[in-house]
């Protein structure tokens, strides 16, 4: 839990409360909407998190 709470914080310049908000919304529900953003900013991420050894998707905003 450590660690994704510190990947968040890394690939998003977040908070630590933030990013613990974050990291307990995914271990709870298994999910949650990260960020927002254009496809480009979006894969960007998606990227990052990947360096990380941890799963991330894009899905369209409907």
């Amino acid at each position: 839990m450590d660690y994704v709470t510190h990947v968040f914080q890394t690939v998003f310049g977040w908070s630590r409360q933030k990013a613990e908000q974050h990291m307990m919304q995914v271990h709870k529900q298994g999910k949650s909407v990260l960020i927002r953003e254009s496809f480009e900013k979006a894969e960007h991420y998606v990227h990052q998190i990947h360096r990380y050894a941890l799963n991330a998707t894009m899905e369209r905003d409907e």
